[in-house]
């Protein structure tokens, strides 16, 4: 089944195009209104980790997974969190889709302390709102 932009054209052959303020502004409100409290709102990383993240896994594109932590964890006791992999369209590298990427985690990869290579490697250490909240 295809999801549809309009009545023509199916979401995933759709171009690529910013959404606007007013949009954006609307859909956070609609989201956060279900929230109960200290529930993931959002979440941060920078430039620098995404291209990290592209550039080590030879990647398109990332997917963003949504999890949760552990009711343990100490910043965000059983908060939802964004778990980002790099994908690999290899069909068609210049115009990668959703359906034809493929993740690059390596069952096998390590994350080792200190160490800054995403090499088969995801990221869920982005900073949550709250309790990081600008």
């Amino acid at each position: 089944m295809s999801v549809k932009l309009n009545a023509t054209i199916p979401l995933e052959l759709a171009p690529i195009q910013p959404t606007n303020y007013e949009d954006i502004m609307k859909m956070r409100k609609k989201y956060e209104s279900t929230l109960p409290p200290g529930e993931t709102k959002s979440g941060w990383v920078s430039a620098k980790e995404i291209s990290a993240l592209l550039s080590d896994n030879l990647a398109n594109g990332i997917r963003i997974y949504l999890g949760r932590h552990e009711d343990d964890d100490l910043e965000y006791p059983g908060q939802v969190n964004m778990i980002l992999v790099a994908t690999v369209d290899k069909v068609n590298p210049d115009n990668p889709t959703t359906f034809n990427s493929e993740d690059q985690l390596d069952p096998n990869a390590v994350a080792v302390p200190g160490s800054t290579s995403y090499k088969g490697l995801g990221d869920d250490r982005v900073p949550l709102c709250p309790p990081n909240c600008p």
